[in-house]
């Protein structure tokens, strides 16, 4: 092999084969001075001693070279990355210049991460971890060959031939279990070194660092995507999940167990950062997630809203360390001690301003504000658990603190934020225009996509599809996009086709009854557990036939069973409805699309509503239908507040004014009509308030129609006539001027179709003149024929 060079076994084969590494040059030339020097004094003697002392030299580096291997491989087990740690901590090292002959990066924790420290050439000093005896080799191959045989993994990656690609990845696999299980142990203990599966000679920290879900091994949370695109464990299932650092996090250790459904869907969903680390690794946390995913967790929409409420808490224990970093955890806030602290942290995190005492996020804040309650109870439940009465008390002092404390300090200023962001905020309901110009949209996507699908197996005619008709059925029904969008496909298929009591539908007028025919219905869950209905048409109910045929032939998990479901990705999730009427109202070419929304859709019916004046038992059914409470209905879903106070509160206000108050005692207030006299009060468009007298401007009779009763002038009031049978009655015409004012003056009562009372009638005379010589019976009837005359 030559006398500057060492047989050393490559360290990370499989098999025995041996390589040549050259010998350093400050060895080769001790070892030259050496050789040369003892043969040049003895060579004069012996013409062989030359031949001799390169024999010795051989036997010497072939010495060394079994020295090598034993320490490689008999001993190597008495070696652990720790080693070097506690070494560098020794040794330390200068500051702003990287350790390159130490194994470890020096990191900001006590958990170090395994680097190299090649200089010039590579040094073969890498050591692995076996998974069944948790002992470090640099030759794990053959020490699983030699121990570990009978181990069904060994079998089995020792059964294929030596050099096989299939024989490499199954002992790549055993050695990435046992580096992942040290690592898990570091992760854990929270000091130690991080084996990565690939060594770099630059510090990294070990927050980088991330499992690979399929062969375990680590590698950086940034070029983790790539490592799973060519991972020898992938296949066609898992190359469609896109979530790669939120799915490998969950093997990482938590701060306390955890079930696995829990981790499953509440952690796998949450993004993966500084702050769900901090969530995962605080127990408080990670307990008030538990308590809201076993309250909520069987529906799937609300994983989400969990993780969510969690990142608030992970947020804010950050922003205490900030200030405090003493504070470990958040079990260390719930004390009356921290109090102040933590007050102080929600200020900062919800962004108030201390010169307007405003806040930049004020739901923040009161959020916040709700959780720490329960995390006070979570605590004080632990402690009582372990018979901690200490903190049970500090538990017990800080929830008292909050209620003392917090709606003053906190709560208002976070309530009167929100409150005047609502000033002076246009409420603006959808035209009605538009509601067209968006069903017109629907209607024409419906029917085209309808027919192409019909005649092919189209993925994107079904998409497009399932969008407008789930945007037709929020449309149409006025209902919450997500209860629409969570349809179920058992739902749809039990839906109600019966009509229901036969005594209650001979109740029902021909109309309501052809409406009964031609609808059918579905009962779907909505807000806090209601039982809601959806209606469907004729026409949607063939869509949705046609949808649910074709589910499965475009590729549709099976597992997936909401109706509206995402054809993409083995999703498991509906479409959002939000989206698919926002779309379509966009392309729509609606005056207003950003007022096409599912909630402001629910209000416009809520609120026109009240102009029809229904009664108690209708606003009921109404209610019921929208999945309100009566009272929630009555509270928020009225007629816009600026309207009602401008045409109703204004009246009374002018009465006050007036000092004429008295006089309409015992009336409702859209019976009162106030005189504007005031200039500023009337309108240039509308005129006088009392139209002009026009002696010669005269109504014919023919005009006021046949069903108009006249009354004479000197008609008495009561009911008996002593004219003879026969005998001509007297008529007297309805000028143009007391008709325009009888119209003016009683066009509410017109519009409602309700004919006045005497007093109202009384209260005109009074007020107009030139109706002074009418009696209030005959003003009554004129109101009543020109009601008559609109009904034609």
């Amino acid at each position: 092999q030559g006398i500057f060079s060492t047989l050393v076994p490559y360290s990370d084969s499989d098999s025995d084969c041996s390589y040549i590494i050259p010998m350093p040059t400050s060895q080769q030339r001790r070892l030259g001075s050496s050789l040369w020097g003892e043969t040049s004094t003895e060579s004069s003697k012996s013409p062989n001693k030359k031949d001799s002392a390169v024999l010795r030299t051989t036997a010497t580096v072939s010495n060394s070279h079994d020295h090598i291997e034993q320490d490689s491989s008999s001993d190597a087990g008495n070696w652990s990355p720790e080693s070097d740690v506690e070494a560098e901590d020794a040794r330390g090292s200068k500051p702003g210049k990287r350790c390159e002959k130490e194994n470890v990066a020096p990191a900001s924790s006590s958990i170090k991460v395994m680097k190299t420290h090649n200089k010039g050439k590579r040094k073969w000093d890498k050591h692995q971890y076996c998974v069944y005896c948790m002992k470090t080799y640099a030759k794990l191959p053959r020490h699983l060959e030699q121990v570990h045989l009978k181990e069904k993994e060994v079998a089995e990656a020792l059964s294929y031939d030596k050099g096989s690609c299939k024989r490499k990845e199954l002992l790549t696999l055993l050695r990435n279990k046992g580096n992942h299980s040290h690592n898990v142990e570091v992760w854990q203990s929270g000091s130690g070194c991080l084996i990565p599966a690939r060594r770099t000679p630059f510090d990294q920290s070990h927050d980088e660092f991330l499992p690979c879900n399929l062969c375990f091994g680590y590698f950086s949370r940034d070029n983790l995507w790539k490592h799973k695109k060519n991972c020898f464990m992938a296949s066609e299932s898992t190359m469609k999940d896109k979530r790669h650092q939120s799915t490998s996090a969950l093997l990482l250790p938590f701060s306390q167990e955890v079930s696995q459904s829990f981790k499953d869907t509440v952690f796998a969903s949450m993004t993966y950062d500084s702050i769900s680390f901090a969530a995962r690794h605080d127990h408080i946390i990670v307990q008030y997630g538990e308590r809201m995913f076993a309250k909520l967790g069987h529906e799937r929409h609300q994983v989400g809203y969990i993780s969510q409420k969690m990142r608030e808490l992970a947020r804010l224990l950050l922003k205490i360390k900030e200030t405090k970093p003493d504070v470990k955890s958040l079990y260390d806030c719930i004390s009356p001690k921290q109090f102040d602290t933590v007050l102080e942290a929600v200020r900062n995190l919800a962004g108030l301003d201390p010169q307007t005492g405003k806040y930049k996020t004020p739901s923040l804040a009161l959020k916040l504000g709700h959780s720490l309650q329960t995390c006070a109870l979570i605590v004080k439940a632990e402690c009582i658990k372990s018979e901690d009465p200490v903190k049970e008390d500090q538990a017990d002092k800080f929830s008292k603190l909050a209620v003392i404390e917090w709606a003053h300090k906190v709560g208002t200023g976070a309530r009167t934020t929100l409150e005047e962001r609502k000033w002076n905020k246009p409420n603006m309901l959808p035209l009605s225009e538009d509601i067209r110009q968006l069903h017109a949209k629907l209607s024409e996507v419906i029917e085209e996509k309808q027919k192409l699908l019909a005649l092919s197996d189209d993925v994107t005619a079904w998409y497009a599809l399932a969008e407008a008709t789930l945007s037709k059925l929020i449309l149409f029904n006025r209902r919450r996009s997500g209860e629409v969008q969570r349809i179920k496909l058992a739902d749809f298929e039990r839906r109600c086709h019966d009509q229901g009591n036969d005594d209650v539908m001979d109740s029902l007028s021909s109309w309501e009854k052809t409406l009964c025919n031609k609808l059918e219905r579905i009962e779907i869950r909505g807000k806090r557990g209601r039982k809601v209905p959806v209606l469907l048409t004729k026409e949607m109910v063939q869509v949705m036939e046609l949808l649910a045929a074709k589910r499965t032939l475009i590729g549709v998990s099976q597992t997936n069973d909401y109706f509206f479901a995402r054809p993409n990705f083995s999703s498991m999730e509906p479409l959002r409805g939000a989206d698919c009427i926002r779309k379509y109202a966009l392309k729509s070419g609606a005056k207003h699309p950003s007022n096409l929304t599912s909630t402001k859709l629910r209000k416009q019916i809520a609120t026109v509503s009240q102009i029809l004046c229904l009664k108690d038992h209708e606003l009921d059914v109404l209610a019921g239908f929208l999945g309100h409470d009566i009272r929630v209905h009555r509270e928020y879903y009225r007629l816009p507040e600026n309207t009602l106070q401008m045409a109703k509160v204004a009246r009374l206000l002018l009465l006050m004014e007036k000092g004429a108050v008295g006089e309409f005692k015992d009336k409702k207030l859209d019976e009162i009509e106030v005189p504007l006299d005031d200039p500023s009060y009337t309108d240039e468009s509308e005129g006088e308030s009392e139209v002009p007298y026009d002696e010669e401007d005269l109504e014919t009779e023919d005009k006021e129609g046949q069903n108009e009763i006249h009354e004479s002038e000197e008609e008495s009031d009561s009911l008996a006539s002593t004219k003879k049978k026969g005998s001509p009655k007297q008529r007297v015409r309805w000028r143009r001027n007391q008709t325009a004012t009888i119209e003016k003056h009683f066009e509410k009562h017109i519009r409602v179709q309700r004919v006045p009372r005497k007093s109202e009638c009384e209260a005109l005379r009074r007020k107009y003149p030139a109706l002074a010589t009418k009696d209030w019976k005959s003003i009554k009837y004129k109101v009543y024929n020109i009601i008559q005359q609109k009904k034609k």
